[in-house]
């Protein structure tokens, strides 16, 4: 006679598995918890969802593109770059020719000719690069850098034709925040401030050969974006009387070499970027939710320039012909994936003419659903022509799930669910006699109960006559919860709390931990394995087995 006993696998991380007790019908065992990486590429991941027969998981991807735009003054355009890649901390060359970037998918400092398109990294793999700039002759690149180790932030510089970083701030335990070097390349500009926090920040430039660091200003106000200029007397930077919540910003100027600072001009609003024309007559400034300013120095006149809508200008960047900025325009799209198990390889099966493809969950072993806006579409597993489905589509949602028998949908607006069949017809409203907000809801394996999130915890409910009654809470900031198939290992209720998932069987046990560091929790077909998300990449990982 076999003896059965069901464990519960609890995968303290993702890198080092164990198994603990709990949820357990008879007898305490241990085995080691099986995870497997499924996706190992830049696009964040979310929402995994398994094909009926168990083989495949889609899910969605979250892309940016960059455009990178000559603009002249005069408001023409050029088109000079385009990239499915999002290139944060955009700096131009100092002869126009390359742009230095930080790469959101990718980490570290690149550099992309804007040429032949050619791009080589920077930045050494142990090193994560934040703004990087140019120094005047375009030989150097200058970085700033920090980890969770070592917090405070240093400046690093690297050379352009390749080669090792170094630092150049002091091995201390101060902040330093570089942004620019002076016009003969032996110095950077830089703002610094102790680790503790008491202190302000303050300006102050440093030797880039021998490391001498100059202060130049001093309390009150934090003092940040120190900027050279172009004739190398003078540095300018942003003064706030609080670094995180000022409602005025004040653009002053100090010398180089030290001595008094001096205000050029207060501007209402928080100013977050300074950066001097070529030729040294006037400053862009660019103001947080409201754009950029030229500021001239000789009348002090301030004037908002008119950029193209769409364009950032949050990366200030002049062309050498003093007429034209580079800007860049960031475009976005959730497209869906589908990693088949046996090889682990992932294919996206839609464009960017689908976009927010939301929530993907399979209809059947050849094609899947998702949500574009407020309607639902389809589109074959394989990839191919995606086409609206003639189901209910006033009603905004925000997430949804099929029946176990795949011929009913839940779905929710952010405040109520809603069943819908998918014979058509219109949408019913199943918890409008709640008063409170209710989401995210998943079925119970049988397709009578339905559990969902609310403002402190999961409600379970009975669906009765189109309509949900409370039968049990669980307490507690429970999200993306996910029922269970039904087998014969049980019922349970994946949910996420606090960057972990707990499985909770609903008749005999509390809550306990399966996966740390996960999210987006979804069931394989056999409830053994769960799908789930670690930092934007898909794993599966065994949380619930059966001993023969």
């Amino acid at each position: 006679m076999k003896h059965s006993t069901l464990i519960l696998c609890v995968v303290t991380s993702l890198f080092c598995s164990a198994c603990e007790t709990g949820l357990q019908t008879e007898e305490v065992y241990s085995i080691e918890a099986g995870t497997v990486r499924l996706t190992n590429t830049p696009p964040q991941k979310a929402f995994p969802s398994w094909s009926p027969d168990g083989t495949r998981l889609a899910f969605s991807q979250s892309e940016t593109g960059t455009r990178l735009f000559k603009a002249s003054l005069a408001g023409e355009l050029q088109l000079l770059l385009e990239e499915d890649d999002y290139f944060s901390e955009v700096k131009l060359s100092p002869q126009g020719d390359f742009v230095a970037y930080v790469s959101r998918g990718r980490g570290h400092v690149w550099v992309r000719s804007l040429l032949d398109g050619s791009e080589r990294l920077l930045t050494p793999e142990q090193r994560e690069g934040i703004t990087p700039f140019w120094s005047p002759e375009g030989k150097w690149l200058a970085f700033r850098y920090a980890t969770a180790q070592q917090p405070n932030f240093s400046i690093w510089i690297v050379p352009f034709e390749g080669g090792a970083a170094r630092r150049i701030t002091p091995q201390d335990q101060n902040h330093y925040w570089g942004t620019s070097f002076s016009p003969d390349g032996q110095k950077i500009a830089l703002a610094m401030r102790p680790a503790d926090r008491l202190g302000k920040w303050e300006i102050a430039t440093i030797d880039v050969h021998r490391g001498e660091l100059k202060q130049l200003t001093s309390p009150p106000f934090d003092k940040l974006y120190p900027a050279w200029s172009p004739d190398g007397t003078s540095i300018a930077y942003i003064a706030y009387e609080d670094s995180c919540s000022s409602t005025y910003s004040s653009i002053q100027l100090v010398p180089s070499n030290g001595g008094a600072a001096r205000e050029l001009i207060t501007i209402r609003g928080r100013a977050r970027q300074i950066a001097w024309s070529p030729e040294g007559a006037s400053l862009l400034i660019e103001v947080q939710s409201t754009g950029l300013y030229m500021l001239t120095l000789a009348t002090r006149e301030l004037n908002l320039l008119s950029l193209p809508r769409g364009l950032s200008s949050t990366s200030l960047n002049w062309f050498p012909d003093a007429q034209s900025l580079l800007l860049p325009e960031y475009v976005s799209s959730v497209s869906l994936a589908v990693v088949a198990l046996k090889d682990k390889q992932a294919r996206k099966i839609s464009d960017r003419k689908i976009d927010n493809a939301y929530r993907p969950a399979w209809l059947n072993d050849e094609e899947i659903m998702f949500v574009r806006g407020k309607a639902f579409w389809k589109i074959p597993a394989t990839g191919g022509v995606s086409t609206q489905m003639a189901l209910d589509t006033n009603a905004t949602k925000y997430d949804f799930e099929l029946s176990p028998d795949r011929t009913r949908l839940l779905f929710d607006d952010g405040q109520d669910i809603y069943l819908q069949t998918l014979q058509g017809g219109p949408a019913i409203n199943l918890t409008s006699h709640i008063n409170e907000s209710v989401n995210q809801a998943t079925w119970s394996p049988e397709g009578k109960r339905i559990a969902a999130s609310y403002y402190s915890g999961l409600k379970v409910f009975e669906l009765v006559s189109e309509k949900l009654v409370e039968r049990k809470i669980l307490p507690g900031y429970h999200q993306f919860p996910a029922w269970s198939p039904q087998s014969d290992l049980g019922a349970y209720l994946a949910f996420v709390n606090s960057g972990s998932i707990f499985l909770a069987s609903l008749e005999d046990s509390e809550p306990k931990q399966a996966l740390a560091y996960a999210n987006y929790p979804a069931w394989s077909p056999d409830g053994q394995w769960l799908a789930h998300v670690y930092q934007w990449d898909i794993y599966m990982s065994k949380v619930l087995e059966r001993i023969e």
